[in-house]
């Protein structure tokens, strides 16, 4: 987040760092030779056997199920040319590791990427409704997408209430209130309050990070690296009365820049670039791009994301700069208001979904 937030430090984000680890895994399964390794490096898949570690996003995702807490993946693999410019390999080892669905010869305009019902799960069209992507959609031959979607109902149903703020923001945004034991821990070295709000019945939560009193919530981002999000405010329980706004965005990326200079993944944009394993053809990086929705109301929490990466088969050179840029009454309940800048991540006791910031709360409704 801490990068993310470098040249922005007025947005607010949302993202899901695992599922862009995952989309790039999947394009790592199309490259060879120094590509490959330079991929194995920048995505942490070195520890293990390569392909032992991204075999375990497929048994991840065959332990999701629905219930209580709605989760879904879905990927596909797509080519525009009349001819099928994929190797029939590079597909078959995609369906087997993450399911994608595969599509060939589709006449790829905006309008038709953009209609994501063609391709993955209907309920993530219907709440995300278009992806982001690159320009020059025209020039693009082959893709790879994928996306994630969770819906949670909170366990301690939430309550609109009337709350002054006193530091006079958007009029417009409204608060919600829930009282109940929820797990914590005060972290001495960040100076915060994390939070663990949780999902019905199933072990997913929403972890919330506030600082005590810093207004500067940047002091904590460099050391927020260090936390390991799956393991605070787990075990230890007490009564809050937890106060947040509702909230309602859409944070959109392009990934190109911060995947070469913050993953250090360069082998995919630079002329040594390898994708013989993904095409006979020689393949340029086009465009990677994120989207994450996000909506937190007083009945749930419903977050999705969006990634595409986007390749022509023209070359352009090397490496190119992307354009982007009910209210209790329980005395003994400790009270805790996130009216001033926190983060978030949506978890359960295996991964980190989704993190994200509130910095500007004129920019949530």
């Amino acid at each position: 987040m801490y990068h993310l937030h470098k040249n922005r430090s007025l947005d607010n984000i949302c993202t899901s760092p695992e599922w862009v680890r995952q989309v790039l895994a999947t394009v790592y399964l199309g490259t060879k030779g120094t590509t490959r390794e330079n991929l194995e490096e920048g995505l942490m898949l070195r520890t293990v056997s390569p392909m032992v570690a991204v075999k375990e996003f497929q048994d991840f995702h065959n332990k999701l199920t629905e219930g209580h807490v709605i989760f879904s993946t879905g990927s596909f693999v797509f080519g525009t040319e009349g001819k099928s410019i994929i190797n029939g390999e590079y597909l078959k080892k995609t369906e087997n590791v993450f399911k994608t669905v595969n599509r060939k010869a589709i006449s790829l305009d905006e309008k038709c990427l953009c209609s994501l019902k063609y391709f993955i799960w209907p309920k993530v069209n219907h709440f995300i409704h278009t992806p982001r992507v690159g320009p020059n959609i025209e020039d693009t031959k082959v893709g790879v997408v994928n996306t994630i979607y969770f819906r949670g109902y909170w366990k301690y149903p939430f309550e609109t209430i009337q709350y002054n703020d006193q530091l006079e923001r958007n009029s417009v945004l409204r608060y919600m209130s829930a009282t109940g034991k929820m797990a914590y821990e005060y972290n001495a070295k960040l100076r915060a309050l994390m939070v663990s709000i949780p999902f019905k019945e199933s072990d997913y939560s929403m972890l919330i990070i506030i600082q005590a009193a810093t207004p500067k919530i940047e002091e904590i981002e460099v050391q927020l690296k260090d936390i390991d999000l799956l393991r605070v405010a787990r075990d230890k329980k007490k009564l809050f009365e937890l106060m947040m706004p509702n909230m309602k965005f859409n944070f959109e990326m392009d990934l190109n820049d911060f995947i070469y200079k913050e993953m250090n993944i360069q082998g995919i944009f630079e002329n040594w670039r390898d994708f013989s394993s993904l095409s006979n053809k020689k393949l340029l990086v086009q465009s990677i791009t994120h989207k994450t929705r996000i909506v937190v109301n007083p009945r749930k929490m419903e977050v999705a994301s969006v990634n595409v990466v986007q390749f022509d088969e023209t070359p352009k050179g090397a490496y190119r700069n992307s354009e982007y840029e009910q209210r209790s009454r329980i005395r003994d309940a400790e009270k805790v208001k996130l009216n001033r800048p926190f983060h978030f991540a949506v978890r359960n006791r295996e991964k980190i979904f989704f993190v994200g910031t509130i910095k500007n709360f004129n920019n949530i409704i």
